[in-house]
């Protein structure tokens, strides 16, 4: 499995909400629009907050092993319920 290396950027900040599970990550609906994997995190991590509007803070990972889309490695969450 290659190292996950992250881009060197201070914490960033995206809103949505948890869209399930993805081929081998937990994937997250922005409100954007665009659907992302996530790191640093499980499914089961991310079952406690369905239906939940949340905000993820973290960093974009430049390499993942998620296969789906642009990876976020989460380092808090919080519910915006």
């Amino acid at each position: 499995m290659p190292a996950m290396t992250n881009t060197g950027k201070s914490f960033e900040r995206i809103v949505g909400h948890y869209a399930g599970q993805g081929v081998t990550c937990p994937q997250f609906a922005m409100d954007s629009g665009e659907t992302v994997s996530l790191s640093g995190v499980t499914v089961s991590d991310m079952e406690n907050f369905a239906n939940a509007k949340l905000t993820l803070e973290g960093t974009w990972w430049q390499m993942s092993t998620c296969m789906q889309g642009r990876d976020f490695h989460v380092e808090s969450i919080t519910n915006l319920n």
